[in-house]
């Protein structure tokens, strides 16, 4: 609304403005036109009495000036005639111009009218917006009144609560400072007491690790006093029997496929050289000496296999004495402290002790493997040396047989060692192996082939070949002061150095050594 007053006021004060300069255009035209009417018709006489007395003075000089100056004013007042027309059309201009303005403008109006309607309804829309506000915002104070009146009353109830729990803060404060009076006057009798409990604290935890003593000693004592035996030195005596049949088997089987050849001394490459001076080297530090080594290749070209079984079954037993023997097969350090450990105990300890703990010890290693690698490497280097390879699918055929044999002859290793360590308590139940140059014992060594000959008998003190086969002492200890009884059950396998015509230089050139 205040808009529209605005322009229409505007619009008013530019026609006011536009008549008063149109009126004013042609009211100087009105003037300068009367003015020189006036001067043309007003003074007739004066021109012609100026005239009568120019003629007079002279008459065709006066003229001439006369023209010239009424040619001079009639051109002013032309150009200011022409101004005026010029001013006259631009007012006009504008006045037409003015009048297209009011034409818009009342074009306009509607949408202004509009325009203010639409505010005035907007504002109805706000004023009752803002009434709806207000009645929420009452009832909002009304409840937050409600809740201050609420908090009021809680605040007056805890200030009740308060000055209660101060007045029994007093109470407890009174009743304090007499348990404190009290615990003054029953300190001295508690030092007392602490001074009589320390020390009957420091009897009870003597007698009890004396009774903790005792008990585990007791405990210890039982477990292994316990001499009941689940079999016997018979039933190992035929199991190490058993063992050495199949070591003897496996070895002739081998002699057998040995042999087969043609008898000719093959031609080697440089490969089969190295591998022929290596196999040679391990045999030679696995303790047979260099001339045992060369002679085996020319033995099974003559078809003799004595030396060539000899060797094979040593190999056997040694692993298998190992196997029998050994506390730990993963660590020779570890297997060595256990070994010496034990014979220590044996010797310082009760019989029936020192063979518990040896029983304890060998159950708790029983989850160690042992490595059949060893044997299939030392066979492999024996058959190599003496000539045999593997050049069709028979000969793998009878691979697999030797590693299978080498597998049965392993399990039966491990279940004589059981047997030895477990299940006999009341002796000391071990099988004996003899390393090359070991001096013959008729007592403890059978010579295999000494049964063969009716003049010649091996006497005692001759070097060994080896040991082909495994042996069985039984050991009975009473106390230790009565010392140990020993006999053999069952005499090791053995073969003369003789039987192969090849002198020993001695039990040093063997880097194994006899365990008894």
């Amino acid at each position: 609304m205040e808009f529209f007053s605005r322009t229409t006021q505007m619009f008013w004060d530019t026609l006011v403005q536009d008549g008063e300069s149109k009126e004013g255009g042609q009211s100087q035209l009105s003037s300068m036109e009367s003015s020189a009417n006036a001067q043309h018709s007003d003074n007739p006489t004066s021109s012609m009495d100026s005239s009568d007395s120019w003629y007079e003075v002279d008459a065709d000089g006066d003229m001439a000036m006369i023209e010239s100056s009424l040619d001079s004013k009639i051109s002013q007042e032309r150009a200011t005639v022409a101004n005026s027309r010029r001013v006259i059309e631009d007012l006009m201009g504008e006045v037409e111009g003015q009048k297209k303005t009011i034409e818009a403008l009342k074009g306009e109006r509607p949408l202004i009218l509009a325009d203010q309607s639409g505010r005035e309804r907007a504002w109805d829309t706000q004023k009752a917006d803002l009434e709806r506000l207000v009645l929420r915002q009452g009832v909002t104070i009304n409840k937050q009144n409600a809740e201050i009146q609420d908090l009021k009353n809680e605040y007056k109830e805890a200030s009740n609560r308060r000055w209660e729990s101060e007045r029994q803060i007093q109470a407890v404060k009174e009743d304090l400072r007499e348990a404190r009076e009290d615990v003054g006057r029953e300190r001295v009798q508690l030092g007392e007491l602490k001074r009589l409990f320390s020390e009957t604290e420091r009897r009870l935890e003597t007698t009890e690790k004396l009774l903790k003593t005792r008990t585990d000693e007791l405990t210890a004592a039982q477990a292994f006093i316990t001499t009941a035996d689940q079999c016997s030195g018979t039933d190992v005596s035929r199991m190490v029997t058993q063992l050495n049949d199949d070591v003897y088997q496996c070895a002739a089987l081998m002699a057998d496929e040995v042999i087969k050849g043609n008898g000719i001394e093959e031609q080697l490459g440089e490969v089969e050289s190295a591998h022929l001076a290596r196999a040679s080297q391990e045999l030679i530090t696995f303790g047979w000496n260099q001339a045992l080594v060369q002679r085996l290749r020319l033995d099974i070209l003559e078809q003799e296999t004595v030396l060539f079984e000899a060797m094979v079954q040593n190999i056997f037993t040694y692993w298998c004495y190992a196997i029998i023997s050994s506390f730990c097969y993963e660590s020779g350090e570890v297997n060595q402290y256990l070994t010496e450990l034990g014979h220590r105990i044996i010797r310082s300890t009760d019989a029936t002790i020192a063979k518990n703990w040896l029983a304890i010890t060998h159950s708790q290693l029983k989850t160690q493997k042992f490595d059949p690698g060893h044997i299939t490497r030392g066979l492999g280097n024996v058959m190599f040396i003496a000539g045999w390879r593997v050049t069709t699918s028979e000969r793998e055929d009878v691979g697999k047989r030797v590693e299978e044999k080498i597998e049965e002859i392993c399990a039966k290793a491990l279940k004589i060692k059981e047997m030895v360590t477990q299940k006999i308590l009341s002796a000391e139940v071990r099988v004996v192996y003899y390393p090359p140059g070991a001096p013959y014992d008729k007592g403890a060594m059978e010579d295999v082939y000494e049964s063969g000959r009716e003049t010649e008998r091996a006497d005692s003190g001759q070097p060994i070949l080896c040991s082909t086969g495994l042996g069985v002492q039984y050991n009975v200890t009473k106390s230790l002061s009565s010392g140990r009884r020993s006999s053999n059950i069952l005499k090791s396998k053995v073969v003369l150095a003789s039987a192969v015509e090849i002198k020993q230089l001695g039990k040093g050139e063997d880097a194994r050594h006899r365990h008894t």
